[in-house]
């Protein structure tokens, strides 16, 4: 088995764990079907960053393309096509509070998984902080049961700071082992103070 291909079969393996206790354990059975959908999303958006990023080599090679390795740029597009299926399903989907809760949770699980699984696949620094960090992470929103606003707004804080911490100790920050660059985490933790401004005021009547 290649190395690609090891990596991929991790990646299954900690999302399937992470759906899997989630729904299990803490009672999110119902929102299966509609997580496995969203993530079927992205790894669609994967490809399809993987192919705009690769644009030249796919009009030289197009198979050469399949092969490629999806990088940041990739999961960056992958990302941003997904929030907004996101939005345009909860403008269509009844039923969905708790939704966002039970994603992030099996994310951050689903991180911790990986993280667990690739130190015993290759063991360095990085792999060690990012299993604490996602470890943290993970125990914060399953055992503190936050409302959901609070739950996504605080790990995305809480991510920010330990990002930003493990960069400065190695120089870099994976998720699900793709480098995330300063810029994507610095974007983060501005979205994070715009949206607490903007809940203030709204919360006090400004806006």
């Amino acid at each position: 088995m290649s190395e690609r291909m090891m990596e991929v079969g991790l990646i299954l393996m900690s999302l399937a764990a992470g759906v899997g206790v989630v729904a299990f354990l803490l009672n999110g059975k119902g929102f299966v079907s509609r997580a496995v959908s969203l993530f079927t999303d992205f790894i669609v958006f994967l490809w399809i960053g993987k192919i705009v990023g690769n644009f030249s080599l796919l009009i030289r090679d197009p198979f050469a393309v399949l092969a490629y390795p999806a990088g940041s740029q990739s999961f960056y597009i992958a990302v941003g096509l997904t929030a907004v299926s996101l939005l345009y399903r909860r403008k269509r989907e009844t039923n969905s509070a708790g939704f966002k809760v039970f994603l992030l949770q099996v994310l951050l699980l689903s991180a911790f998984f990986y993280e667990f699984l690739q130190y015993f696949y290759a063991r360095h620094d990085s792999v060690v902080l990012n299993l604490l960090l996602y470890g943290m992470l993970a125990a914060n929103v399953i055992l503190f049961r936050l409302p959901e606003r609070q739950a996504i707004r605080l790990s995305v804080l809480l991510w920010s700071i330990g990002a930003i911490v493990i960069l400065q100790m190695v120089g870099l920050i994976t998720l699900f082992g793709i480098v995330l660059s300063p810029w994507f985490v610095l974007l983060l933790l501005l979205s994070f103070a715009v949206a607490s401004l903007t809940f203030t005021k709204q919360k006090v009547g400004i806006l």
